[in-house]
């Protein structure tokens, strides 16, 4: 199931934010997504007290300065960084902060979801820990994701580039953002 679709069911307003095209900078993504955000809490019949946002591998970090309500966003409520490309030089944004310092400004009090999987050959579950750890006044929902990657095939044997099948979205995960979102 999409993950768009979960948070749809439950009426939450999200903004989901994915890997960038090539050559894009940290600052413009964030200044986009905050425009984004901002049109979203403006729509008739959203609620802003429910307002989340889920950076996705690339997106995570954008995702995460959101918190910080950049150039007057509106109050983002929770974040969920799924499966994030932690470390700058990895990531196809330039300009880029580390993500684990990023989640050090997430709201004090705020409910948050961050994943991982161990088939993951980019992202490391005990990097990804890393990022929990500094949640401090948050309450972070850390999800391990056992045996599978639930966003492209994985498969050591080809390159990234390589990938071409698009794989679901997992149960596990779909039940964790659930219950994420009935802590909102």
């Amino acid at each position: 199931m999409e993950l768009s679709v979960i948070l749809a069911h439950d009426g939450s307003p999200s903004l989901r934010i994915d890997a960038p095209a090539a050559g894009a900078t940290y600052a413009a993504r964030l200044a986009q997504a905050s425009a984004a955000v901002s049109d979203l809490a403006g729509r008739p019949g959203v609620d802003r007290r429910r307002l989340l946002v889920m950076g996705h591998g690339d997106g995570a970090a954008v995702a995460a300065g959101l918190a910080a309500r950049p150039s007057g966003a509106p109050v983002i409520h929770g974040v969920a960084l799924v499966e994030p490309v932690l470390a700058p030089a990895a990531t196809v944004l330039s300009g880029v902060p580390d993500v684990v310092t990023l989640a050090t400004g997430l709201p004090p009090g705020s409910q948050n979801l961050i994943s991982c999987s161990d088939a993951d050959i980019e992202v490391h579950c005990d990097d990804v820990q890393s990022a929990v750890d500094v949640m401090a006044g948050t309450h972070p929902n850390f999800v391990r994701l056992s045996g599978m990657s639930f966003a492209l095939e994985d498969d050591s044997s080809k390159s990234r580039d390589s990938y071409t099948a698009r794989l679901p979205f997992s149960a596990t995960l779909a039940a964790s953002i659930g219950t994420w979102l009935t802590m909102q």
